[in-house]
């Protein structure tokens, strides 16, 4: 069973979970650039970890976007551009962080991997969650 198939869209989790893991493959993105260490908003630093409105239109035809990191570990604040690939569906990582951010009401401001857990709270997806919520699929 492959983890498109295995995830449910019901769960906003489940939705976050899948853009991530478009957006990590696709971009060539370490977790470390989308995925916060915890899941307080009130930790999370905008500087450190991508936003919705990070992610822009590129002036190209091919549909592609652009996903503005502010901060790099290894440059130490320098800003970098990350290109987001159209793909076929149901693979293409900006439908699938477009069905994210409208399925989960989510707001420009908020940061791409967000999600409304069980209890009606607004919280980050962190790195442990996500392996978590994947690799249950895997051992299966």
């Amino acid at each position: 069973m492959d983890l498109n198939s295995a995830l449910s869209r019901a769960l906003g989790l489940n939705i976050c979970v899948w853009a991530i893991c478009l957006l990590s493959f696709f971009c060539q993105l370490h977790s470390g650039k989308l995925l916060p260490p915890t899941q307080d908003l009130k930790k999370f630093d905008p500087q450190h970890h991508a936003l919705f409105s990070h992610i822009t239109e590129s002036p190209t035809q091919n549909g592609t976007c652009n996903l503005h990191l502010l901060w790099l570990k290894t440059q130490k604040a320098c800003r970098d551009n990350v290109w987001i690939p159209c793909q076929e569906a149901p693979l293409d990582p900006l439908h699938t962080i477009h069905k994210h951010y409208i399925k989960n009401k989510l707001q420009i401001n908020h940061p791409i991997a967000a999600y409304w857990d069980s209890q009606g709270m607004l919280v980050t997806l962190t790195r442990s969650k996500f392996i978590g919520v994947s690799m249950k699929f895997f051992v299966q």
